[in-house]
């Protein structure tokens, strides 16, 4: 209930009241005491319901407040449910085509480049059917904490689809994008939670093409690495696709 609400009805009641003891004081008002008191009691009636819809608006405003708080989770978790891939956390292909086609109008408008990286774990089918899926999905979950936490905050890791990744690296010229492909895979390698798994690896720079055009790129730049055996970064330089030597 709003405060003025209540003062203005302690006022009134205050009102009422006054008239009731004005009444009771004074014997000369008895010929006007029975229509007073009925307007008196008319008008309690009257403040009773107006107070009565106070109480009713102010429960409809906390209930109003309430939804209004569950629809904004709701939408929060909808949204989560639209952009990230359930299992990882990381974004799906839906926010990948919103974040790639922001990087290309900045490429159209200001010149900035970006690279493109996908990756794809080394021989993960046999994992699975070794150790079962619940290991292979722990595997990949704790991929996706590896690539967020050895990635810049500018930087969009996306799961593409069972074990491919692709990752989307703003102002990031070719050089610096193999360093970061070798730098992922040797921590890949390392880590003791990967069970001595390999990663392979195609990247290339955005220079104009669509987005069909760009991912097709960097898949070839992919397929190159695992059919030269694995474990690889090959990269895609003015028409060509080249593998990348270890890079310090």
């Amino acid at each position: 209930m709003i405060g003025g609400d209540i003062i203005y009805l302690k006022k009134e009641f205050e009102i009422i009241k006054k008239a009731e003891n004005t009444l009771k004081k004074n014997p000369s008002y008895d010929s006007l005491k029975e229509s007073y008191r009925s307007l008196l009691d008319e008008y309690k009636k009257l403040l009773d319901e107006y107070y009565k819809l106070i109480h009713i608006s102010d429960i409809q405003d906390n209930y109003l407040f309430e939804l209004k708080e569950k629809l904004e989770r709701k939408n929060i978790y909808l949204k989560n449910l639209s952009e990230k891939d359930t299992l990882t956390g990381l974004y799906n292909r839906l926010k990948f085509d919103e974040i790639i086609n922001y990087q290309i109008n900045l490429y159209k408008r200001e010149g900035r480049k970006f690279s493109l990286i996908m990756m794809d774990l080394d021989k993960f089918k046999k994992i699975n059917d070794a150790f079962g899926h619940n290991i292979g999905d722990r595997i990949l979950i704790e991929l996706s904490k590896i690539l967020r936490r050895n990635l810049r905050k500018i930087d969009f890791v996306f799961r593409w689809g069972g074990d491919e990744f692709l990752i989307i690296l703003p102002n990031t010229n070719l050089k610096s994008a193999i360093k970061v492909a070798h730098k992922l895979k040797k921590i890949i390698l390392l880590d003791k939670n990967l069970k001595n798994i390999t990663a392979s690896i195609g990247l290339t720079v955005y220079n104009g093409e669509n987005i069909d055009e760009i991912i097709n790129i960097a898949d070839t730049a992919l397929y190159n690495s695992k059919n030269s055996g694995r474990n690889k970064i090959f990269f895609y330089q003015r028409g060509e696709f080249f593998e990348s030597e270890k890079h310090s």
